[in-house]
């Protein structure tokens, strides 16, 4: 059996190359959007997936500078950010990001945070699960795979 951070550290994982659209943090809740076409797709009737993170807290966000060098970064928004991967270290989920904005000092960068639990929803609300999703993205990549 799993851990529920490596369940949450899964859900980046499986959204790896997605595109978070928005991204909003209040008190102690952290909710956004990615559009991940090759996953939607197979999705009846998604165009992106919604995932709200409770409880969330500890976050630090270590953006990765253009210069080479890294930086704690107090005051983000993963709003832009691509999804690399998840896992959980030292206690912590640890999310990748890359960011290919020119506008930005910087190119990516590592988040890590504590959260209590999480909700995963495709538009109008329809709840979706981690499970559902890894297993649409497992066929996606078995069919590619075939090509």
């Amino acid at each position: 059996m799993i851990s529920l951070q490596e369940e949450i550290s899964d859900i980046f994982s499986v959204l790896h190359d997605g595109h978070i659209e928005s991204s909003e943090r209040n008190e102690d809740t952290l909710s956004f959007s990615v559009s991940i076409m090759y996953l939607t797709e197979r999705i009846e009737g998604s165009n992106m997936i919604h995932v709200a993170l409770f409880g969330y807290r500890n976050s630090e966000f270590i953006a990765w500078m253009k210069d080479g060098n890294s930086k704690t970064i107090s005051d983000y928004s993963l709003t832009d950010l691509d999804i690399l991967s998840g896992k959980v270290e030292e206690g912590r989920i640890r999310a990748d990001f890359s960011n290919h904005s020119s506008d930005s000092e910087y190119c990516g960068g590592t988040l890590y945070f504590e959260c209590d639990s999480y909700a995963i929803e495709a538009p109008e609300g329809k709840s979706i699960t981690l499970h559902a999703i890894k297993e649409v993205a497992a066929k996606y990549w078995g069919d590619f795979g075939k090509k």
